[in-house]
């Protein structure tokens, strides 16, 4: 803003257009130079056991913050990969982190949800789950409520700034489904799935039932809400499209296969992947083919798939990440990382952010250099 500022005093002052140009031409060079142009890099946790990291990354404050196998919660500055700050749990963490206002939210295998600093993560407050929580909390800024699902069966409700208890729901196997609130205002409610084959919708003040819908199946992928329907996949291999209000099923279509991914939403498309390789494009209205990919190995996250610049992005557990376009299905370009994929890619400004062996930031292009 200060160069266009000074130009714009220069050309209303007379000086030469050619003078102009050159101290343009400086100034691009110049911000070059000092690191204008993004880099790509990856940063490999040194900690004790395994390695994997199976979280979704969340870029805030100018940090990638995620969790890793061996318990430890790391934030490295999002220009260069270079370590912040790491806390350790006792437990492997699988759990996607979440952040608002400045607190960062996270389960872990020992049991305890933590509310961190984004900045120093210093701790604010922990919650024992008394089970592993794998679950990415999901946050309702509205009634200052954080919402998650722990290996015990139960979606817990907790009070947002003081980590206390408002309210739990049991069900009868592991709750491995992060929960997503009704974008509609006449429902609020919360949607969750279990391990005991159903898809919960309780009311998101007092966990009270609404409907639950039983998809005969493990449901761990978190549901998408989109036009007031409830779109998921099931360990029986079915992806549902239900009525938000009723629970009851709009469409539904076969995979044939186990489905451990959420699902993204994009221009009328729906997404997601299976455990025998397949990608799917479907009709949002009514479940018809669009396309499909063959990534010849199995599709698994926790969170959806990224969409961006017309491309769709997700990895395997063959540790291939795969960029095709979200109108075809055309393969655009793929990366091998050092281990399995099994959390869902971040785009960013232009730049690709992901957890396998390593954390990875890469080039739009699909390049690391």
């Amino acid at each position: 803003a200060s160069i266009g500022c000074r130009t714009c005093r220069m050309v209303h002052s007379g000086t030469s257009p050619l003078v102009i140009g050159w101290i343009l031409l400086i100034s691009a060079l110049t911000l070059k130079g000092c690191g204008y142009e993004p880099n790509s890099w990856t940063y490999r946790p040194v900690s004790r056991g395994d390695q994997l990291i199976g979280t979704t990354p969340v870029i805030y404050m100018q940090q990638v913050h995620f969790g890793t196998d061996a318990g430890s919660f790391i934030a490295v500055a999002q220009q260069n990969g270079t370590l912040v700050w790491e806390v350790t749990t006792e437990g492997r963490i699988r759990s996607s982190p979440t952040v608002a206002d400045n607190i960062l939210f996270f389960g872990s295998g020992d049991g305890k949800v933590r509310a961190l600093n984004a900045r120093g993560g210093v701790q604010v407050w922990e919650f024992d789950a008394n089970a592993s929580v794998e679950t990415c909390p999901t946050v309702n800024e509205r009634l200052g409520i954080l919402y998650f699902g722990a290996d015990n069966g139960i979606m817990y409700a907790v009070d947002l700034e003081e980590g206390t208890k408002i309210w739990e729901y049991q069900t009868d196997g592991a709750v491995r489904s992060s929960g997503a609130l009704s974008q509609n205002q006449r429902f609020n409610q919360v949607y969750f799935g279990s391990d005991d084959g159903f898809l919960y919708s309780v009311s998101e003040s007092d966990g009270r039932l609404a409907w639950r819908f039983n998809a005969s199946g493990p449901v761990r992928t978190e549901p998408m809400l989109h036009y007031d329907q409830v779109l998921f996949g099931s360990g029986n291999g079915i992806f549902y499209a239900l009525s938000e209000r009723l629970g009851t099923v709009n469409w539904e279509f076969d995979a044939k296969a186990p489905i451990y991914t959420s699902a993204a939403v994009h221009r009328g498309f729906v997404y997601f992947g299976c455990d025998d390789g397949m990608m799917y494009a479907l009709d949002e209205m009514n479940g018809a083919v669009v396309w499909t990919y063959n990534a010849f190995s199995p599709i698994r996250s926790s969170k959806a798939p990224a969409l961006d610049a017309g491309q769709i992005y997700f990895g395997t557990e063959a540790g291939v990440l795969h960029a095709v376009s979200d109108l075809t299905g055309e393969k655009s370009w793929e990366f091998q990382s050092g281990g399995p994929i099994i959390t869902a890619v971040v785009w960013y400004y232009d730049m690709i952010y992901f957890g396998s062996d390593k954390m990875y930031r890469l080039k739009s292009s699909g390049r690391l250099e």
